[in-house]
Parts: structure tokens; sequence; C-alpha cells
């Protein structure tokens, strides 16, 4: 039960993120890492939310995080990759 729990609100993040509702997205998201960590579509979305906000380490750590326990996955793979051609890491310090 508490793994549907996880993925019901990783889902809803999903498309909250997807309409705009980041704020919502992010409680949301959070919620569902809190009763399951390992949650890795969720994890993906976190870094997602992080780089939308402009929260670019956070960001880098989700996706880290990701790669960590599936080095194959081409979301946060491809994510981390755009981060350090965009450049804006070096930008904001």
């Amino acid at each position: 039960l508490l793994a549907d729990s996880c993925h019901y609100r990783s889902w809803r993040a999903h498309v909250l993120f997807d309409l705009g509702r980041r704020e919502q997205a992010e409680k949301e998201v959070q919620s569902a890492l809190l009763a399951c960590p390992e949650l890795i579509d969720a994890l993906v979305l976190l870094g997602n939310i992080m780089a939308d906000q402009g929260r670019y380490p956070r960001a880098r750590e989700a996706w880290n995080q990701v790669l960590s326990k599936d080095p194959d996955n081409a979301a946060a793979g491809a994510n981390l990759k755009q981060l350090q051609l965009s450049g804006v890491e070096e930008r904001k310090q």
C-alpha cells in the first residue's frame, strides 16, 4: 500500500509540474520521496523541478542520486549533460 501511495504522489507531482504548478509539484514529490526515497522517477522529477527553479546544485544532486541507483537512466544522464553544457552553474557563482 505504501508503494502505491508513493507512485500515486509521484504521478500527481508529474501532472502538477506539467500544469505549471511547480510549488505543489515539489511538495508532492518530496512527500513521495519521504515515504519511498528510492523512487527513481520521483528523483528525476525532483531534479527537474529544482533546475526549473534555478536550484542547480540540488538538481545535480537529485540526478546523481538517480545515476547511483540506476547508472543507465537516460533522463538523469541527459539532464546532467544538459546542465553541464548550459554553463548556468558557473554563471550563478
